[in-house]
């Protein structure tokens, strides 16, 4: 779980909870990630080889041991190397570890009180500025001197900016203290970000003008309650050949500037994407190649079937199969089995096995008994989840509560409402799980593993057993 998810919602944890966390990444903040990518970034490029073999080596080392012992915290570069390292070094219970620590600090520590006497020229501090592959950031490394040679100054500074021509987003306080370091601690100031440009604001995405009314899964996915209301009265679809709607004209984005003062271009905004089913004029027009619904996603414009069932009696659905969408108004009870593209379902769902190849929104709960199965290649919305086993390749967005379920996603799983628990159950997410209470004062077992891929292996499976179908299938026909 991310420190901004943990931020976001207080955990509670029972004797029978377990929480797993797997993969090193999750355990990450945004900002550490970007410290430790910060710190190898010159050494990786080969711009440590400016420093001279004498110093490159024991500097790799200690970055890596930064890097491997910082993840939560992030390296502060104008704090300085050395003393970092220090940190490091009490909180280490290795005594291999602390030898090889104290050993690089202290082949470190010897170069710079070592001049050399050969060359005279090199023992004053030293300044060196890289940047990143856009030059959106600068970043200032300062070495102390060796021996009794001369500190970096400020004026060495501003003049090494100048010279790379560094003059916009400069950060004075970053070099005020790296110099402050270097000076009083004779520590190493490693790639601190001394200047920022500003971004770029890309064009907004294309708007597009409806004349008829739309499914938009965008609205859907924020607020799975909202459903219904969305969807009734139902309109009829749209015909072949009718106008759905024109492209408004783009917004244009916000030049944005680099460290060197030279403007950046704002990325072209997102495309409208119209299906096989939209054509779309020179002048933006957009018309309906097939009758159907307009169903938006994102940038996504389709022309889809849709199939409605009304109030259907339970076990009424034993094996249905559509290529489209399917509205189901009403509680659909099994046993029974659907397939389709997208299924909403306004009312709960209950005993029954579901594959949808895009996303599944129920605005009830789901209630399985242990009966009940959703297989989905998008992501699933609901109320609330009991006894069910449920598998999305993308995010699971649930607002009261999961129970006793076994839960499975290729990207998030997330309770949202300020009181939303998990209790009992085995919950497996790629990426996070968000929630406010876990577990059970009934000492139900919770079971959590996060960053961890379950579904990759067993959708292969899956793929690959239907490819030796077709193949068998066309064998049969060439018979």
């Amino acid at each position: 779980m991310t420190k901004d998810a943990a931020q976001r919602r207080s955990w509670t944890f029972y004797e029978a909870v377990r929480l797993v966390a797997l993969g090193r990444h999750i355990l990450r903040d945004k900002s550490a990630v970007e410290s430790t990518q910060r710190l190898n970034g010159a050494l990786e490029s080969g711009d440590g080889d400016n420093f001279g073999s004498e110093l490159e080596i024991p500097l790799k080392k200690a970055i890596g041991i930064l890097e491997r012992n910082l993840p939560d915290v992030g390296f502060q570069p104008e704090r300085g190397l050395f003393v970092q390292l220090e940190e490091v070094l009490k909180g280490e219970a290795d005594p291999h570890q602390q030898r090889e620590i104290k050993s690089i600090a202290n082949s470190l520590r010897n170069y710079f009180r070592e001049a050399d006497p050969d060359k005279p020229w090199s023992n004053n501090g030293k300044i060196k500025l890289d940047f990143s592959s856009d030059k959106s950031s600068a970043f200032l490394t300062l070495l102390p001197p060796r021996g009794v040679g001369n500190m970096p100054t400020i004026n060495s500074v501003s003049e090494g900016l100048n010279n790379s021509r560094v003059t916009y987003g400069i950060d004075e306080h970053v070099i005020d203290r790296g110099l402050s370091t270097v000076r009083e601690e004779r520590d190493i100031v490693w790639r601190a970000l001394v200047a920022r440009g500003k971004p770029a604001v890309a064009q907004p995405p294309r708007r597009v003008r409806y004349s008829t009314e739309v499914i938009d899964k965008a609205l859907l996915r924020k607020d799975v309650g909202t459903v219904e209301s969305r969807l009734t009265p139902m309109w009829g679809p749209v015909q072949e050949g009718q106008e759905i709607g024109s492209l408004m004209e783009p917004e244009p984005g916000v030049p944005g500037t680099d460290v060197c003062g030279e403007p950046v271009e704002p990325a072209e905004g997102i495309a409208i994407d119209p299906g096989d089913d939209i054509i779309c004029s020179d002048d933006g027009v957009l018309t309906a190649k097939a009758s159907g619904y307009v169903i938006t996603d994102g940038s996504r414009i389709d022309i889809v079937p849709l199939y409605v069932m009304e109030q259907p009696a339970p076990g009424s659905v034993e094996d249905f199969a559509f290529s489209g969408t399917v509205l189901v108004r009403g509680d659909l009870q099994g046993p029974g089995k659907i397939e389709c593209d997208d299924l909403i379902v306004v009312g709960n769902c209950e005993q029954v096995k579901i594959l949808s190849r895009n996303d599944v929104f129920i605005t009830g709960g789901i209630v399985g008994h242990h009966k009940t199965e959703i297989d989905s290649d998008g992501g699933i919305y609901c109320s609330f989840v009991s006894e069910a086993r449920l598998s999305a390749l993308g995010e699971i967005v649930v607002t009261n509560a999961i129970m006793n379920s076994e839960v499975f996603s290729g990207d998030i799983i997330r309770v949202t409402s300020e009181k939303g628990m998990i209790a009992g159950g085995s919950l497996h997410s790629l990426r996070e799980v968000v929630v406010a209470t876990v577990g059970s004062e009934f000492g139900m077992l919770t079971e959590i593993v996060v960053g961890k891929d379950f579904l990759a292996s067993s959708r292969l499976q899956e793929i690959s057993g239907k490819i030796e179908a077709h193949e068998e299938n066309l064998r049969r026909i060439e018979w």
